[in-house]
């Protein structure tokens, strides 16, 4: 199942602990009201095909948009989403799909806003979200350029199409106090969407702030299972805690935090350390066994 676009859910609960949603009771609440803002409407997911991307894609799928495009300068991840979605009979009744390999904020992109625009609901998940991407001044630039200006690019871009009423952007918890640069970029980031909500009485801007996504491309723990099929050590930083959600609660608190938000709400998980935080080498142990 690693193989799968759509982390297993069972692997993340190696992780996290948990085999129901943290965000279940919250999710099953508000099914109604997400079900009458996506039901029958048109939907574009920027950077649809990363981890948190594809699991809101498939949740969204459930409710049954009339229309969904997805946007992620990954081909090769786009086509492993389209196929994952399509040998899914559940999630192909859909009436229009389009997968659109390209860049946020670029002008293939306000092309795109121009044919299929406006929608009725915005998710954009664009981001670079590594902190080793600090590692020189060059790729400090591109941080900055992928996570400020194309998206404040590509906002206005959906502004002046008439699809920024119902805006959600994803945040992360290092924009909480920001110790590193790549917190520092999402924090402008929220300032700017914030700010800019404060100039239309119309647009719902919300975000989320969320901890590690358990398996995600590129993450430690997706090492894991990468490591172990080439058949070498598996390695993590001792005495290292990390809080830990599943792909599947990442997109609960994503639709939960643009239905249920109002206007420049910061939706946050509720989690305690003594009953949440997750020693890394615990997590490596049940992994193995």
């Amino acid at each position: 199942r690693t193989n799968s676009m759509f982390i297993d859910e069972k692997l993340a609960s190696i992780a996290t602990g948990r085999s129901e949603s943290f965000f279940a009771e919250d999710f099953s609440r508000l099914s109604d009201e997400i079900r009458r803002q996506y039901a029958g409407k048109s939907v574009l997911v920027i950077g649809g095909a990363g981890t948190i991307g594809a699991s809101c894609v498939r949740e969204i799928l459930e409710f049954r948009p009339e229309r969904l495009d997805v946007v992620d300068i990954n081909e090769n991840g786009l086509s492993n989403l389209t196929r994952a979605i399509r040998s899914d009979p559940k999630l192909t009744s859909v009436a229009k799909m389009n997968f659109n390999a390209l860049d946020c904020g670029s002008w293939a992109m306000k092309a795109l806003i121009r044919e299929f625009g406006p929608w009725d609901m915005v998710l954009n998940f664009s981001a670079v979200k590594h902190v080793r991407s600090e590692k020189n001044f060059a790729t400090i630039l591109h941080m900055l350029d992928v996570n400020v200006i194309k998206q404040v690019r590509t906002y206005e871009m959906l502004l002046e199409a008439g699809s920024a009423d119902n805006y959600f952007v994803v945040s992360t918890d290092k924009a909480a106090d920001p110790s590193n640069l790549m917190g520092a970029s999402k924090r402008l980031l929220e300032c700017f969407v914030f700010g800019r909500s404060l100039q239309s009485s119309t647009n719902r801007i919300s975000s989320a702030r969320f901890a590690n996504v358990a398996f995600s491309a590129g993450s430690l723990l997706e090492s894991f299972v990468e490591r172990l099929q080439r058949g070498v050590p598996l390695g993590c930083p001792d005495a290292t805690q990390r809080y830990f959600i599943s792909p599947r609660e990442a997109a609960h608190i994503c639709l939960i935090g643009q239905v249920a938000g109002l206007a420049r709400t910061m939706i946050v998980p509720r989690m305690e350390p003594k009953e949440h935080l997750v020693e890394l080498k615990d997590v490596a142990r049940r992994f193995l066994d």
